[in-house]
């Protein structure tokens, strides 16, 4: 009865000098460096600037309605709040991918304006 007592403790014991070696293993560890490397940073203004081509690219080909975005009534054919649904969307998905693309850029290239670049 007591050899069961007495295994748990040795177990708490090795879990313990466990935690023990992964917090030196953790200490010894190389931190990364705060900002991304300089090609980082190029790369993620390239994907920022693809992306924000490509949601432009979606918002133009968005613009004539689809089947389903039509409402017949007194005045004749008209848009539904499908389509505008539709068209916000587009709207949104170009607006975040501009704002990723501007801090992109001014990680980039630190010290100048969004608007000088372009």
């Amino acid at each position: 009865m007591t050899a069961l007592h007495a295994q748990p403790a040795d177990e708490s014991a090795s879990i313990a000098a466990d935690s023990d070696s992964a917090a030196l293993a953790e200490e010894a560890r190389p931190r990364r460096p705060a900002l991304p490397s300089k090609r980082s940073r190029e790369v993620n203004a390239s994907e920022a600037k693809r992306r924000l081509a490509q949601a432009e690219h979606h918002r133009s080909m968005g613009i004539e309605p689809q089947p389903g975005e039509f409402t017949r009534g007194p005045q004749g054919i008209a848009v539904n709040y499908r389509y505008w649904k539709r068209q916000e969307k587009l709207r949104v998905e170009v607006e975040h991918a501009q704002r990723r693309a501007n801090l992109t850029e001014k990680r980039l290239h630190p010290g100048t304006s969004v608007a000088t670049l372009n």
